[in-house]
């Protein structure tokens, strides 16, 4: 039987006999799924699971079996205006598109959609077939890099100012899109220091001396003020910077495996501008700020990858300063539990205080937050223990229109 034909009497089986068994799409090695004409999942193969690191929720999932979406270039893509979707809507194929589909762990996998609607006998619209065919991205990144070090060298030797400068931008744009290909790959071996940090990953061998060094919950990683001697590449739990007031304090970002302490010097900065400390104990490398500024003028993947965090982090500042001014506290509890189980997991070890202190509110506004939460089904709370359950609830309560985890396209974690 033709591929074609296949696949649409394998919709049509799924939309007119919702329970009855498609035996020869389950062992397709290539990950597949049906949705109905208005995008619900009907059905998926033994392939979507791996693929999208989570068990699709049939009839309730719709456009995609993907936790979350990215474009190319690492900005968040909603899943209604994924291809899948874009193929119902216009009733055509959707071919030569490619997305980054992020899984619940943290790692990320390139594809080439190729959904197809389906059409009965009297030309209505039934439903489509999607095949998702994981990209191998190597040789396109390694001839990126190369484009871009090419337009490089022929801006520098030529007179023609014009010229020069359509040279740098389209290598600014090779550069760019290697690193959105760079960020979206899932982590391979661990460095010696047997842990991963996404800024680092490649680099353990070059970055020249560094250490792990532990912290504890709460102990400080860097002080406001004080010279930035040294990088801290996080490597596990999650760091927090803080602004106070008086005796107050609240967290204005976070930072886990995805970003780096220290980040000022890149930009110019000998002092560090506020304080950063670790809300969940954890490691970090610890690399002098000379060797970290040596290799980032050696490595533009190194320094690129530093830049997209910085981007990222700046966001961060201004998303959560914006929380903190407008949003109720429940709409800033759900924005920070969002960033924080994108680092931890969904299992989180916390108390009420630390909570309190991170979104700055009273304990007792914590409280009454949770069970807001815990009313909608978003979280399950028992004591110092949060459980994610619905992200997407928490995207609504929180009133999420961007990725609160500051990672920029890209998202530099994994």
């Amino acid at each position: 039987m033709r591929m074609d034909a296949l696949l649409s009497s394998a919709v049509q089986a799924v939309i007119t006999h919702e329970k009855r068994e498609i035996g020869a799409l389950d062992d397709f090695p290539v990950p597949t799924y049906v949705t109905d004409s208005a995008g619900v999942i009907r059905y998926y193969n033994r392939a979507c699971v791996p693929f999208a690191g989570r068990l699709p929720q049939v009839g309730t999932d719709k456009w995609c079996v993907s936790w979350e979406l990215y474009s190319q270039d690492g900005h968040r893509l909603p899943h209604d205006q994924c291809p899948m979707a874009i193929s119902i809507r216009e009733k055509r194929p959707v071919e030569g598109a490619r997305a980054i589909a992020r899984r619940p762990d943290g790692t990320r996998v390139e594809f080439e959609p190729s959904p197809i609607p389906i059409f009965d006998k009297s030309g209505g619209l039934i439903g489509a077939v999607n095949l998702l065919r994981p990209v191998e991205q190597t040789a396109e990144v390694t001839s990126l890099w190369a484009e871009a070090a090419r337009c490089r060298r022929l801006a520098r030797s030529i007179v023609d100012e014009k010229a020069a400068i359509a040279l740098r931008g389209r290598a600014h744009d090779c550069e760019q899109k290697a690193v959105a290909f760079e960020m979206a790959q899932p982590p391979t071996a661990k460095p010696a220091f047997g842990t991963v940090n996404a800024l680092l990953k490649g680099f353990d061998a070059t970055i020249g001396e560094h250490e792990l060094v532990t912290f504890r919950p709460g102990e400080a990683v860097i002080l406001a003020g004080h010279a930035i001697k040294d990088f801290f590449f996080i490597a596990s739990g999650v760091a927090s910077a803080m602004t106070r007031y008086g005796t107050r304090e609240v967290d204005v970002a976070m930072i886990g495996s995805e970003g780096v302490i220290g980040y000022e010097r890149l930009l110019g900065a000998a002092w560090a501008s506020h304080p950063t400390i670790m809300r969940v104990g954890g490691s970090a490398i610890r690399v002098p700020a000379a060797d970290v500024i040596r290799l980032s003028k050696l490595e533009p993947l190194f320094a690129a990858r530093q830049m997209v965090f910085v981007s990222g982090y700046c966001k961060q500042l201004a998303e959560n300063s914006a929380a903190n001014a407008l949003l109720s506290v429940e709409s800033r509890l759900a924005r920070w539990l969002l960033g924080i189980s994108d680092r931890l997991g969904s299992d989180l070890t916390i108390t009420h205080d630390v909570i309190a202190s991170c979104i700055g509110t009273r304990r007792a506004g914590v409280t009454m937050a949770i069970h807001v939460l815990e009313g909608v089904k978003a979280i399950k709370a028992t004591r110092s223990k949060v459980c994610v359950l619905d992200r997407m609830k928490l995207i609504e309560v929180g009133e999420v229109g961007v990725d609160v985890s500051g990672a920029s396209d890209r998202d530099v974690r994994s």
